[in-house]
């Protein structure tokens, strides 16, 4: 793409893509004086455990890296909206910036909430399962062309669950939720996750 592909693009993205694209720039910013980085990952450590990581990079070409956003974000929704009142509390001129308020304002918007469900929902029941067959254990030496027969099975799962969309809705059974939504039938990725949505 050119350039001015890409700026189109970009001034195209709205809704949950660009919520946790502008969550990224505050939770996790590449450079260390811009973004509240450090205050973030010392507060979700605080209140999460040391087996807290950073918030996922949503700025490179990761593969579902924003779905694992979405999730991080559901997940610890009334945290985010606490840490957001505490980054306000701790300035010397109470204020956000543009970027914190339009964070803020994702955090209570319904729509864009709904989007990261759907985020979420897709990666747990769709990605995960099809990476993980595509790049799990023994398939180091699968040629794209031996997948056909696995990528006719995932075209017909995405037929069923937009005819069933329940399978995704229904709610979690712990011992055997997973085996109706995730493709593979399999445990989920982020259990907590599907649990918020």
């Amino acid at each position: 793409m050119t350039d001015l592909e890409v700026a189109a693009l970009e001034a195209l993205t709205r809704g949950a893509a660009k919520a946790v694209a502008l969550a990224r720039t505050i939770f996790n910013n590449k450079d260390d004086k811009k973004g509240q980085g450090n205050q973030h990952v010392f507060y979700f450590e605080t209140r999460c455990g040391s087996q807290y990581c950073h918030f996922p990079d949503t700025s490179n070409t990761h593969f579902g890296s924003h779905a694992l956003a979405a999730c991080e974000i559901l997940v610890n929704l009334d945290l985010y909206i606490e840490f957001l009142c505490l980054i306000w509390d701790t300035k010397q001129m109470p204020s956000w910036t543009n970027i914190e308020v339009n964070i803020s304002n994702t955090l209570h918007d319904n729509p864009t909430l709904t989007e990261l469900a759907v985020f979420i929902l897709y990666s747990q029941s769709v990605t995960h399962p099809y990476m993980q067959h595509i790049h799990g254990p023994g398939t180091n030496n699968i040629n794209v062309l031996e997948l056909q027969g696995y990528h006719d099975k995932v075209k017909t799962y995405l037929k069923t669950i937009i005819n069933q969309p329940q399978m995704l809705l229904d709610p979690i059974d712990d011992e055997l939720g997973y085996h109706k939504g995730a493709m593979d039938s399999c445990a989920w990725e982020w259990p907590e996750a599907i649990n918020v949505v």
